[in-house]
């Protein structure tokens, strides 16, 4: 797919963002499955906010998963840890190539780091979707207080040892009323907002395409979440800013290398103090 395919992907949700803004954003979660049924064309299938809502499920080891129509099928949902569908489906069922599981499998493990160290409380789940050209990948995180569907489109060059990627997110912040007023007359509100933004890029592989994808990804998430977050916290005002804050941790790289290796270096020391060396003669 070259990069006109990739534009022609953003301009037909055009007219999906448009309707989008005009949804009050506490009634997102409740309007877009009707939307999707009424106004399939203006609600892509291949579209962050189409993702919403992003629901929680357990699978049969117990172990919670975000669920969205991505990963949806007959009424039941594949679990991204177990492969298998809940409820349990009868007969053929859609499950991904053994490349794109392995994909899914090692961005699951690798993307949970990075949620955790930047949002509290947050749970994440990736899915991958083999399209007619190339694949996709969905990247869900959720919390308490905010919910994002990262959407990366990716087309391989294997020849070249290249790939492109175009990403685009939605986001969706909620704050309760007690976050803002000690007012018992106010209401809850839900801060909502479809961030759209096309990010083509093109990145090199490495022999371990896997790792690369999962390492470029990766990057393209933190830019883009710290890129969002850093317009919110200049658009809402001062007193709003704490809030802001507690969405989305505002660790900087440097700050993070150093608590990694204050923690490696007392693990270390931690370790070679409780170590017996013998030296033979």
């Amino acid at each position: 797919m070259d990069l006109m395919a990739l534009r022609a992907i953003f301009n037909e949700r055009q007219s999906s963002a448009r309707l989008l803004d005009l949804i009050p954003p506490q009634k997102a979660a409740e309007l877009l499955p009707i939307l999707k049924v009424h106004f399939p064309e203006y609600i892509q299938f291949e579209s962050p906010e189409n993702l919403f809502p992003l629901k929680v499920e357990t699978d049969s080891d117990h172990r919670p998963y975000i669920s969205c129509a991505l990963n949806r099928f007959n009424g039941s949902s594949r679990s991204p840890w177990s492969n298998l569908y809940f409820p349990f489906l009868d007969g053929e069922v859609p499950l991904l190539s053994d490349n794109l599981r392995n994909l899914e499998v090692l961005a699951n493990a690798a993307l949970s780091h990075y949620v955790k160290l930047y949002y509290t409380s947050a749970l994440l789940s990736v899915y991958c979707l083999a399209r007619k050209h190339g694949f996709m990948m969905s990247v869900l995180i959720k919390s308490p207080s905010v919910e994002i569907a990262h959407l990366i489109f990716i087309t391989e060059k294997l020849v070249l040892r290249q790939a492109d990627y175009l990403q685009s997110a939605a986001y969706l912040v909620h704050f309760d009323k007690d976050d803002l007023t000690q007012s018992a007359d106010s209401e809850h509100l839900s801060l909502g907002f479809f961030h759209k933004q096309e990010n083509q890029e093109e990145a090199l592989l490495s022999s371990n395409a896997t790792e690369s994808h999962v390492a470029n990804i990766g990057r393209m998430i933190e830019l883009m979440d710290a890129s969002v977050f850093a317009k919110i916290r200049t658009v809402y005002p001062a007193h709003m800013h704490l809030l802001v804050d507690s969405l989305r941790l505002s660790q900087t790289a440097a700050v993070i290398k150093d608590n990694r290796e204050d923690s490696f270096s007392f693990s270390l020391a931690e370790a070679l103090a409780n170590t017996t060396i013998k030296i033979d003669s």
